[in-house]
């Protein structure tokens, strides 16, 4: 029986503004995980959100054989390639003191107006192996930055 596993890992944190002031900080992190076997040309998949044991994948992947989707493809191996192209991730901390230094600029500078909306960094990590020796790996982080320009005396963007 051949296996493989895919793993997907985002982290994501968010700084919200509004009128040229932090209102919240939200940091979320999601897992999600899955496995597909295949065997006698046929393929069964599980996956879940969440950390999950490699023991509970493979018995409902095992188990989703029984369904008899067919798959009458090989499987890739063995390939190995890593790729990370991560420059600079900004931890929770010096994302919000960044966003408090554009903050404090926007207020000196351009005091007639009031700026709303995000500040996000994302990142984001994908593997992929299975039993022929593929190894993938994917890393990446970027780091969003958006506002609404409002004009004190208007009612109006």
């Amino acid at each position: 029986m051949k296996r493989e596993w895919i793993k997907i890992h985002n982290k994501e944190t968010a700084i919200k503004v509004a009128n040229t002031e932090i209102e919240a900080v939200r940091v979320k992190e999601i897992v999600k995980q899955g496995e597909r076997v295949y065997q006698d040309g046929r393929i069964g998949i599980a996956g879940g959100v969440g950390e999950q044991t490699k023991d509970t994948l493979s018995r409902s992947a095992e188990e989703n054989l029984d369904a008899g989707i067919p798959y009458p493809y090989e499987i890739e191996g063995p390939i190995k390639a890593h790729r990370n192209f991560t420059k600079e991730i900004f931890d929770s901390e010096a994302l919000l003191n960044l966003t408090e230094t554009i903050l404090k600029v926007f207020k000196t500078e351009f005091d007639a107006y009031r700026f709303s909306h995000m500040v996000t960094m994302t990142e984001t990590h994908v593997t992929m192996k299975n039993t022929k020796g593929l190894d993938l790996s994917y890393k990446d982080a970027f780091l969003e930055i958006g506002f609404l320009i409002k004009e004190k005396t208007s009612a109006n963007l």
